[in-house]
């Protein structure tokens, strides 16, 4: 039996989504921020590939009239100025981990400067005493 072109695969996969979304009503799964859950619709369907919808502008048009019907947040196209990374609700903001990161970065660069300005003069005191402790043995101040 011949395998179905690319085209009845891709018009099958519509038609499934289009049966899902039916079937599931205003069910629709979502993840913690309140935008679609798409791994578990594209597992409910089933589609082999979350890209299905991502890249396919037929499949994304039909899951962003759906998810508009019931207020959830459109998908992006790839590489749209529109798509945003997923951040946990109540995470820092990116740039504030970066500043974050930065500021402590620069606190232990200090520590470090200072500890080592700390060996240094530990080595020269220890240098000096060494040095009276030479003198002592040598003139018999200090028994050995």
């Amino acid at each position: 039996m011949p395998e179905p072109s690319n085209k009845a695969r891709g018009e099958a996969n519509h038609q499934a989504l289009i049966g899902y979304f039916d079937r599931v009503g205003p069910d629709i799964p979502r993840r913690p921020d309140g935008s679609a859950d798409i791994a578990a619709i594209v597992r409910d369907v089933p589609l082999n590939d979350r890209q299905l919808i991502y890249q396919n502008g037929r499949n994304r048009d039909l899951c962003n009239a759906r998810f508009a019907l019931h207020g959830i947040p459109p998908i992006a196209a790839k590489g749209s100025a529109d798509a945003e990374p997923f951040q946990r609700p109540g995470a820092a903001a990116p740039d504030e981990e970066k500043k974050a990161l930065k500021r402590h970065n620069d606190q232990l660069q200090k520590e470090l400067l200072v500890a080592r300005a700390e060996a240094v003069e530990l080595r020269r005191r220890m240098r000096r005493y060494e040095a009276i402790e030479f003198h002592l043995a040598d003139t018999g101040r200090l028994p050995r």
